[in-house]
């Protein structure tokens, strides 16, 4: 399909065309019902006779006066087929039985006259493309000419000898041009040795063999509210105006949007499913049956099942797959097995058949926890950028399965995931999705944790920056973002580093994607954590680029320079006394005289490291306090490594496969510590917390009550939020690991270096 570009006179030119189309084919249906054992070419003959009488009819090329009349014959050739069928319905002995609108009394179809045709059809003749392809001219005598071309299907790639029509479309918002072309399209797919059965319905789309639900999109009951708005305005309009025309018009556009959103879905879906199974089985639904209750028609129309089905059997021929139609009775009541039939029960009972299969048993209940979970983070994942909607499943699938085995092992997972004919061939089908290299893990995590963040609020931010070895081979950079004394990935990289410290260069790229991330959740408060190993003035110049605060540990050999730039000591030579901190304000550090930059020093009372941080923000014991949160992303890698999901168990060795595992680690930390925070803010946590006072974390707290609501059938991950704002159940004082900073020092310097005047 191309849209064509025209000026007003070659518009009107068409819609003459259109409308001695229109003509001629109802010209054609009366002589078909004044004659008897009028055939096609009866009709074809009479077209010459309607050209020789109306000058006007003379003007369209011959052969689409033709197709005119072919037209009419294929209402009569569906007609006939009716009534041989015996098709319920009265059949009219003549014209004058018909009703008031021209149609039988029990739909046999009976051909009807048309008032509001909006194409026009050439064959072979009266027609003639450019030699690039861009441009067709029509030559009879219409006047319509030579009219330019675009879109996205090249016709090049066609010989003009297998276009075999071309139509002129009048639509809503312009003109289009169909090119009817006589290739057969052919596009053998690998078998996959799978089977796939589809249950269509109006709480969502579909529901397959597997258990995984597709949502139904609804469009015109989304668009309700502005199409019944648009249809005021027509009606307020006066009839025949051109304010009503152009009322008219607008509420046709909107309709057709919502037209091309159902056949855009239909597509995709249909070519998803198509793809993932060798055989597709559907029910044969008589939706001309099922419209007549007038509860549900509209529901029925917009679900646009039929399309459904008919791109379903398209692609089924294209990819060489097998589509079935299975007859809609009993479906839901014979045993696959053996046939039993159960009667008279609902949904929610359970009945054993003659083999031993439960009849009426829900997906949740049949498959057990694993599928319900596969539902839930299916539905926050799904809109990510994929490259195959069977690649968002098979994701799922690994989250859920990984939050229930606890260990981040393919081979720990194959008890949790649908069930093949061979372990070994789910196994290798998760290898594949891990060795994937179009699957991009930010792409992926980049949306989910970005749709969490947006309820974060006004509040400051705090990002961690960290490494870990894995396999002594690869090092993991991840940042954090801390949360609840916790940490959640947002973006994670893994590369062949024989060493845990890195370059700002190797950073550049990991911070420009964190930043990408936090400026489309609309978030820019920001204060970002580093240890000493990323102490580096252009990280520090990068940071202040990116319009965030910083913290970072600096090493005891760093240079300090006063704000006029005179060198004074090393960082590690200024004396500090047990419980003594100071701070130094408007300082330069290293060679470069970097700065003004904020400095706190400090040595605590019980014994702990000396600490030495810089700022670009004034620094302060909160500076320290701040900065002992950190810590919580260690604990993120220690849950990752052997705390929690045992990453090094998986034995890959390849930092893409690595990067894609950390890609479901990531998912499952998120929808976990959300979870445990959703589980707090409702006053649940003592159902899945044993303490008095909060004694674990909100990661195992999620992890607690997912299971929980598994076990009591309870919805989960209901919704997916990272919220701001002080912690709402802090740690006990027994479970805190490090000591208050305010605790630790009792005497406070602060030096404030004068810059130059």
């Amino acid at each position: 399909m191309s849209d064509r570009q025209g000026g007003a006179g070659q518009f009107v030119a068409i819609d003459e065309a259109i409308r001695i189309t229109q003509f001629i084919r109802n010209k054609a249906l009366r002589y078909w019902m004044d004659n008897e054992k009028v055939s096609k070419y009866d009709l074809n003959k009479q077209c010459a006779v309607l050209a020789a009488e109306y000058d006007f009819a003379d003007r369209l090329n011959s052969q689409a006066r033709q197709a005119a009349a072919e037209r009419a014959w294929s209402g009569i050739a569906r007609f006939y087929d009716n009534c041989k069928k015996k098709v319920k319905g009265k059949k009219p002995r003549s014209p004058d039985e018909l009703g008031s609108e021209g149609r039988s009394q029990r739909g046999l179809g009976y051909p009807q006259f048309k008032k509001n045709v909006r194409s026009v059809e050439y064959k072979t003749t009266g027609w003639k493309l450019s030699e690039d392809r861009k441009s067709i001219t029509f030559t009879d005598k219409c006047g319509i000419g030579k009219l330019k071309m675009k879109g996205t299907r090249d016709l090049l790639f066609y010989h003009p000898s297998l276009i075999k029509r071309v139509r002129l479309v009048r639509k809503a918002d312009g003109y289009y041009i169909q090119f009817a072309v006589d290739a057969d399209r052919k596009e053998p797919l690998e078998a996959t040795g799978k089977t796939l059965g589809l249950d269509v319905g109006l709480q969502d789309f579909y529901t397959d063999s597997n258990g995984h639900k597709e949502e139904n999109p609804r469009f015109l009951r989304k668009a309700e509210k502005q199409t019944k708005k648009l249809q005021r305005r027509v009606s307020k309009k006066v009839k025949g105006s051109n304010n009503r025309r152009k009322a008219v018009k607008r509420l046709a556009k909107k309709h057709l949007r919502i037209q091309r959103q159902r056949r855009d879905h239909a597509i995709k879906l249909a070519r998803c499913v198509i793809q993932s199974a060798d055989l597709v089985a559907y029910e044969d639904l008589r939706i001309r049956n099922m419209v007549k209750n007038h509860s549900l028609a509209k529901s029925i129309s917009d679900a646009s099942w039929y399309q459904f089905r008919t791109w379903l059997e398209y692609f089924g021929k294209v990819f060489g797959r097998i589509t079935v139609a299975v007859p809609p009775q009993y479906t839901s009541q014979a045993c696959s097995e053996c046939g039993c039939k159960a009667d008279g029960l609902t949904e929610s009972m359970r009945k054993r058949s003659r083999c031993g299969c439960f009849l009426f048993v829900t997906t949740e209940t049949l498959l057990g926890d694993a599928p319900r979970l596969y539902q839930s983070v299916f539905d926050h994942v799904k809109n990510a950028f994929w490259n195959d909607i069977r690649n968002a499943k098979t994701c799922a699938w690994m989250v859920a399965a990984l939050i229930l085995s606890r260990r981040a092992t393919p081979s720990a997972w194959l008890p949790y995931l649908p069930a093949g004919r061979y372990a070994q061939s789910i196994e290798r089908q998760i290898v594949r999705w891990l060795d994937n290299k179009h699957i991009n893990a930010t792409d992926i995590y980049g949306p989910a944790v970005m749709k969490a963040l947006r309820h974060w609020g006004p509040h400051v931010l705090k990002l961690a920056l960290d490494t870990s070895m894995l396999f002594n081979t690869y090092c993991m950079i991840r940042i954090s973002i801390l949360f609840r004394g916790r940490a959640v990935p947002l973006v994670t990289r893994v590369i062949k580093h024989a060493s845990a410290q890195v370059s700002t260069e190797q950073l550049t790229p990991i911070i420009a994607q964190a930043r990408g991330i936090l400026a489309a959740a609309g978030i820019d408060n920001v204060r970002f954590l580093a240890d000493r190993g990323f102490c580096d003035v252009e990280l520090m110049d990068l940071l202040s680029q990116c319009g965030w605060n910083y913290i970072i540990r600096i090493k005891s050999s760093l240079l300090l320079c006063a704000a006029n730039g005179q060198r004074l000591c090393k960082v590690g030579e200024v004396a500090l006394q047990v419980g003594e901190a100071k701070c130094f304000h408007n300082m330069r550090l290293t060679g470069q005289k970097y700065g003004p930059v904020h400095l706190a020093l400090a040595r605590p009372a019980h014994g702990q490291d000396t600490w030495q941080v810089v700022s670009n923000e004034p620094t302060s014991l909160e500076t320290l306090e701040v900065y002992s949160e950190r810590f919580g992303i260690e604990e993120g890698f220690l849950d990752d490594k052997s705390g929690l999901f045992q990453l090094e168990e998986s034995m890959l060795r390849d930092e893409g496969k690595l990067e894609r595992l950390c890609l479901i680690l990531s998912l499952a930390t998120l929808f976990l510590v959300s979870e445990g925070d959703a589980c707090v803010a409702q006053g649940h946590r003592r159902l899945v917390d044993p303490h008095w006072e909060r004694g674990i974390s909100f990661l195992k707290i999620g992890m607690n009550r997912i299971k929980q609501a598994l076990s009591w059938g309870e919805q989960v991950l209901k919704q997916v939020a990272l919220i701001g704002g002080p912690d709402p159940a802090p740690l006990g004082h027994r479970k805190q690991k490090n000591p208050d900073p305010f605790d630790c020092f009792n005497c406070v310097w602060v030096l404030i270096s004068a810059p130059p005047s």
